[in-house]
């Protein structure tokens, strides 16, 4: 028989406590940056006392720490369920390419601060900066996979999948670092089909009849 677990009132009201908590912190450090943002302000935002923040994160780098680990595992569960055995490996990285940019549009304060700000996460604990380098190595041989896949039955040329998967995931990190910085100038659908083509362009294998 399936057992289900029922969390009381109390433990969803302090569930909900600490999302509000995290909604605001990830605003604050979006629009200050991590040094300049205070628990102070995220208190505000929360509309909390600076003590209910304390009840939930001891610092204000361990929240800071938190929004990363949980973005990026939020963005590797996101592009994963884009992805079925259905499709090929050619569509399978278009899709991880179309995925990527569809979660930036939809999380753009997490993105600005996964992008702009994650590298001072080194700075505030090592721990989690390691953890966090490791949720990326992840997302990246997973990609490494999807390109071996193509090797393997002939859709992509033999060239290192290591090397590719990094190329790509790196072209997908500058269209969005110039998307957070010039939000009006970068039109996203249309660096996700150039950044498609050019991958493609260069890996697809072409077919006797001259197609890829």
């Amino acid at each position: 028989m399936e057992t289900r677990t029922t969390l009381s009132r109390k433990e969803r009201e302090r569930l909900a406590r600490r999302e509000e908590i995290l909604a605001a912190a990830k605003k604050v450090f979006s629009e200050r940056g991590f040094e300049k943002a205070t628990l102070d302000e995220i208190a505000e935002v929360a509309e909390f006392g600076k003590g209910t923040i304390y009840n939930y994160f001891s610092s204000k780098e361990e929240l800071f720490a938190s929004i990363i680990e949980r973005g990026i595992d939020s963005f590797q569960r996101f592009v994963s369920e884009r992805i079925t055995n259905k499709i090929s490996p050619k569509e399978k990285v278009a899709t991880y390419v179309d995925a990527a940019f569809d979660f930036f549009q939809q999380h753009r304060q997490l993105f600005s601060i996964l992008v702009l700000e994650r590298h001072k996460l080194e700075r505030v604990d090592n721990e989690w900066f390691n953890r966090c380098c490791q949720q990326q190595s992840e997302q990246i041989a997973f990609l490494n996979g999807l390109i071996k896949e193509g090797i393997r039955i002939g859709e992509f040329k033999n060239l290192p999948a290591d090397k590719l998967a990094q190329f790509l995931t790196g072209m997908i990190h500058v269209s969005i670092f110039h998307a957070i910085r010039n939000p009006q100038s970068v039109n996203l659908k249309k660096d996700a089909k150039i950044i498609k083509e050019l991958f493609f362009e260069g890996v697809a294998l072409i077919d006797s009849n001259g197609l890829q």
